[in-house]
């Protein structure tokens, strides 16, 4: 007895990397946005990261390294100048970003790489 199920096909290579950089232009362009936005309008800002998020989830990418310090991973709130209190720990050689919004603590290493 055959099943009338079909096996789906598997993408090839190039596929792959053509959704993968249409994904990264994408995430890109939503991030950029929203940081030209996050001091007018923070909520608008705060939608554009959670939509660049949920398509790098979509796509299975991570976000870019150089906008991965730039907002509040519990509540995704952007940070500024009056969301965020930085402080920095030479000994311990770690950068401790404190949201003032939902009140969490994120600590980023330094060293040599940064």
């Amino acid at each position: 007895m055959a099943s009338s199920k079909k096996r789906k096909k598997r993408k090839k290579n190039s596929e792959r990397s053509i959704n993968r950089q249409f994904f990264g232009e994408a995430i890109t362009f939503l991030l950029e946005r929203s940081l030209e936005n996050r001091i007018k309008n923070p909520e608008y800002a705060k939608d554009l990261y959670l939509s660049a998020r949920k398509m790098g989830q979509r796509g299975r990418m991570h976000l870019p390294r150089k906008y991965h310090m730039l907002f509040c991973h519990s509540c995704s709130t952007p940070f500024n100048v009056n969301t965020v209190r930085i402080r920095i720990n030479s000994k311990k050689q770690q950068i401790h970003y404190y949201c003032l919004i939902c009140h969490q603590e994120k600590r980023f290493g330094f060293g040599k790489k940064l």
